[in-house]
């Protein structure tokens, strides 16, 4: 009996000492935290390495094109002209390609870490406001503006310069604030030669190509434009920055204010359905039909 009560204490005495094995060495985790901090610095400086590289490589290719134009321009006489100013344009993209590679590439985590506070943020001021669920975003004395009411209504004020709208009626009381897909559509209009289209079709496509093409924010988009009851429908894979539902999320800011610009009329925008890859929203002008929009 004594003996059993001997192993017994002996058991206890073993199950309360610390494992010296499974213990944590702090100078251990200390270390181990520190080659992880290395390999992810290092993970980062690879993949700027890599996408400069990509750009050199651009424009290498641009200039091994010029001089190819400037030789043959040389040989071929009668294509002298033609082949010289190829030859010009292929160096001067080479020159900006090379110069002008960006230094630092920041990823689209860190821009959702930065968007999504503050879209919480707005999104909350509007609730105790008591603001409505309208967005109607629009230009107004050559700016872009997201203009929310009080009321459920579509009626804009005369002047948006100030933040914060004070009418005698709710459906004169809101918010004014400068929209996240303004600069986007200004610098895609920069890149693009031209004005934007006038009409839902051609606009709501070229859009589309600039949303997924040129700033990479979803990976593809469907548009389907019904001019007759003044809507465009889109459909959106991938959206960057999370979710639409979020407050003026760059994707939805982007393509209204593109179609408030492109056809010089106010719009709202509706958020539809979400799914795991794929959102649905729907921008529409029918409160702002008597602009005659060419079809």
């Amino acid at each position: 009996m004594s003996h059993n009560a001997e192993l017994q204490r002996d058991d206890a005495t073993d199950a309360s000492e610390p494992d010296d094995e499974q213990s944590a060495d702090p100078e251990q985790l200390q270390a181990q935290v520190e080659t992880l901090q290395a390999e992810n610095q290092r993970l980062r400086e690879q993949y700027a390495a890599t996408q400069q590289q990509t750009y050199r490589y651009t424009a290498l290719g641009l200039a091994g094109v010029g001089l190819l134009a400037g030789v043959a321009g040389v040989i071929i006489t009668p294509a002298q002209q033609v082949l010289f100013a190829l030859a010009g344009v292929g160096l001067f993209a080479a020159v900006l390609t090379w110069f002008l590679t960006p230094e630092q590439f920041i990823p689209v985590t860190i821009g959702h870490a930065v968007y999504a506070p503050l879209a919480t943020n707005l999104d909350a001021v509007a609730g105790e406001l008591g603001l409505s669920g309208n967005r109607i975003y629009l230009e107004q004395d050559q700016e872009s503006r997201l203009y929310i009411p009080e009321g459920e209504t579509t009626a804009i004020p005369d002047e948006l310069d100030s933040t914060f709208t004070i009418g005698e009626s709710p459906e004169e009381t809101g918010i004014s604030l400068h929209p996240t897909g303004r600069q986007l559509v200004d610098e895609f209009e920069e890149s693009h030669s031209g004005p934007l289209p006038d009409t839902p079709s051609e606009l709501s496509s070229h859009l589309v190509e600039g949303l997924v093409e040129g700033l990479e924010l979803a990976t593809d988009v469907d548009a389907t434009a019904d001019p007759d009851n003044h809507h465009i429908i889109f459909e959106i894979t991938d959206p960057q920055f999370g979710s639409l539902s979020q407050f003026d999320h760059p994707v939805q800011s982007f393509l209204a204010i593109g179609i408030a610009r492109g056809l010089e009329t106010p719009v709202t925008v509706e958020r539809v359905s979400v799914g795991d890859d794929e959102e649905q929203m729907t921008v529409r002008w029918a409160a702002f039909s008597a602009n005659d929009i060419d079809q």
